[in-house]
């Protein structure tokens, strides 16, 4: 039996040495990082003094190299390069030697150096340098001076960003910069949060007000009034579709005598032919005495006597319209039939009053419709977009939680 105590007893080792889970809000994540920070730069050596010092020497020596150099050339190319090198040069500054000021420095410098670098490397200078060198020196050196002082450069920056990123100080700086991309998130979601919860207040008053408009719409609808109103209003669109259908008749009456009545006009000096070429149909509503029936019929004897110079097309139409002028005198009639029966409905103000309360209410409630369908399709936006930011959230704070449990060898687990 002494094996199974064994087991048991190794499995509770086991479960002990499972580390905790430490809750961390959000807010105090980036002091809980800090902290961790600050316990690797107390533990590890940085040599900043050292490398610090470095790096001025070598800007001191890079600059009188330069200066010296610059005596010697004449090449634009070249004369760039070394300005170039200057410029990165100036980055090898320290206001203090606070240790995230080298860091900051020292990432500049990577970029700033490899371009330098590769410039020099795409140039003919990199293997065109002897101008540069003492007698002596042309014998002996091989490789671009200033290639190999920024080579040598390159190296005590690596150096030190080696020592840097076995610290575990880079992993940090990038868990902070998922935890500042984190909080961005977060900050979005509470703002689109807000907007769905203001436009929800908005779809709930908005759909209140619509019940309402259709509830007073349907207590007019129920009005013993409504059915013989709405009778009237059917009578008076049928007498608009009559007369805007006798006037499409009366334009089209006078189109096709257009050909004819040009010609009349031109060996019958006639201003009442003008007005109806120029505008038959209003013409025709001012012309109480109807001339017009005695210029047709003149038209029509000079038609049967060959007078006008008419396709015959055109002499044809203009016949078959002059057969049947007398429909004239029924326009007109109909046209103040129609008019009149507008009239005396446009004269019932009761009917005038009702409908405009209907159409008003029709009116607002087809706004608060299509304000209501807008603020729907609006807030399903702003919550699809909700829910994916939500989702990138869920994904960030397993991620995070995974980096500073890999990272720092700590369970943590990311609370609101």
């Amino acid at each position: 039996m002494g094996w199974i105590q064994s087991l048991i007893t190794k499995l509770q080792n086991l479960l002990k040495s499972e580390p905790e889970i430490e809750g961390i809000s959000i807010n105090e994540l980036k002091d809980w990082l800090s902290n961790k920070s600050k316990e690797i730069i107390s533990s590890t050596n940085f040599k900043v003094k050292e490398y610090t010092q470095k790096l001025k020497e070598k800007r001191w020596l890079l600059e009188c190299y330069l200066d010296e150099w610059s005596k010697k050339i004449s090449s634009e190319q070249v004369q760039r390069i070394f300005r170039n090198t200057r410029e990165v040069l100036e980055e090898i500054v320290f206001s203090n030697e606070n240790l995230g000021t080298i860091i900051v420095v020292n990432s500049k410098l990577k970029g700033r150096i490899d371009e330098l670098i590769q410039e020099i490397e795409e140039t003919d200078f990199s293997h065109n340098f002897t101008f540069l060198l003492k007698e002596d020196e042309k014998v002996i050196v091989s490789v671009n001076p200033l290639l190999k002082e920024l080579v040598e450069l390159e190296g005590i920056r690596d150096s030190f960003e080696r020592t840097v990123t076995k610290s575990g100080l880079r992993k940090i700086e990038t868990i902070v910069n998922k935890v500042s991309k984190l909080q961005d998130l977060m900050t979005q979601v509470e703002e689109l949060r807000f907007q769905v919860q203001h436009k929800k207040n908005r779809l709930r008053s908005t759909n209140s007000i619509r019940q309402q408009k259709e509830s007073e719409l349907q207590l007019l609808r129920d009005d013993e009034k409504y059915a013989s109103l709405k009778a009237v209003e059917a009578k008076r669109t049928k007498l608009e579709d009559s007369l805007e259908n006798q006037k499409q008749a009366i334009l089209e009456f006078f189109e096709d005598l257009k050909p004819l009545l040009e010609q009349y006009g031109r060996f019958e000096d006639n201003g009442m032919v003008k007005f109806y070429l120029e505008n038959a149909y209003d013409t025709f509503i001012r012309d109480d005495g109807l001339t017009i029936i005695h210029i047709l019929r003149h038209c029509k004897a000079a038609l049967l006597e060959n007078k006008f110079d008419l396709s015959a097309e055109e002499a044809e139409t203009a016949f078959s319209k002059l057969k049947n002028m007398e429909v004239v005198k029924k326009w007109q009639r109909d046209d103040f039939l129609f008019k009149r029966e507008l009239e005396q409905l446009g004269k019932r103000s009761e009917e005038k009053e009702f409908f405009f309360k209907v159409d008003e209410i029709k009116y607002r409630l087809n706004h608060f419709i299509e304000q209501e369908e807008k603020i729907y399709e609006e807030t399903a936006v702003v919550e699809t977009q909700e829910n994916d930011l939500s989702e990138e959230i869920s994904r960030t704070k397993d991620l995070l939680e995974n980096l500073i449990s890999i990272s720092l060898n700590k369970r943590i687990e990311i609370v609101n």
